[in-house]
């Protein structure tokens, strides 16, 4: 049975690196300025890892339901014309990000502003300032940060 949930796992994983790599070579060939930023949604608990635990949104959380992998890929021709964009990612590649500032980095990676955006928020800025609160809501919970 875990073999089995490995094996899903590891084949979903497979396929989603497979289907990003299509996207990534198609943006490659463009001419114009273009990003691929792929950030999953939550994170999975291994029984191998994470002791016995397996899944998301389990009675109790682990970090690897926190910790995502995430990136933003960008072309020859995006390198060109924002510089600046690509400097401020780079430096900000360490730091931690979290969900709700993919939103005001990928408007801030396609140039979109509005009254009130805050550049704080978007990791392709070199404002950008990581949330340090210790807070994660989960299943409609707060709870604290693995």
């Amino acid at each position: 049975m875990v073999r089995d949930l490995a094996d899903a796992y590891d084949n979903s994983v497979l396929y989603s690196d497979w289907f990003v790599k299509q996207i990534i070579e198609q943006a490659r060939r463009l001419q114009v300025p273009a990003s691929v930023t792929f950030v999953p949604d939550h994170g999975e608990a291994s029984p191998y890892l994470d002791g016995g635990a397996v899944g998301h949104d389990g009675a109790v959380y682990v970090a690897a339901e926190f910790k995502i992998p995430a990136f933003v890929w960008i072309n020859t021709a995006y390198r060109s014309a924002h510089p600046e964009k690509v400097a401020a990612i780079e430096a900000n590649a360490s730091k931690e990000i979290r969900t709700h500032d993919v939103f005001f980095t990928l408007a801030d990676l396609m140039d979109i502003t509005w009254p009130g955006a805050d550049p704080t928020r978007s990791f392709a800025s070199e404002h950008f300032v990581p949330d340090a609160t210790k807070e994660h809501l989960a299943r409609g919970a707060l709870i604290e940060r693995p």
